[in-house]
């Protein structure tokens, strides 16, 4: 293959690992920002009709956490890329806490747990609605 040819290849690659990340980051986001959302209209709604409301605090705590942690893991995305103009312009050796590498690792870290969180406080709500 020609030098152009592997240098496209890479770019597009590049690109396209970009926006499978932002895909994840609004996914994080929107569904457990949307969960806090629904359980706050369900339990107004239930309380304005006078019924009894059940206790969702863990669930909403849960939906929080997981939209902090999807902060945390916008923030770690810049640091990614931050690391990664400093190597490109040999401004550091890539090593410990300046390697993108490592800074990479936190933010699917980071965004797995929103992941699990959301999972977690979809479970618990359903349990607490039985």
């Amino acid at each position: 293959m020609p030098k152009t040819e592997d240098n496209w290849h890479a770019q597009e690659t590049y690109r396209s690992m970009i926006e499978f990340g932002k895909g994840m980051l609004r996914f994080t986001f929107l569904a457990n920002g949307a969960a806090v959302i629904s359980i706050l209209t369900f339990l107004g709604n239930l309380y304005a009709k006078g019924d009894p409301v059940p206790n969702m605090k863990v669930a909403l705590a849960l939906f929080l956490s997981g939209i902090l942690l999807s902060g945390g893991a916008t923030l770690t995305t810049y640091l990614i890329q931050f690391m990664l103009y400093n190597e490109s312009i040999n401004n550091v050796n890539g090593d410990g806490w300046s390697s993108h590498i490592r800074w990479l690792y936190i933010t699917l870290t980071l965004i797995v747990l929103s992941m699990l969180t959301f999972a977690s406080g979809a479970f618990d709500a359903v349990w607490r609605l039985q």
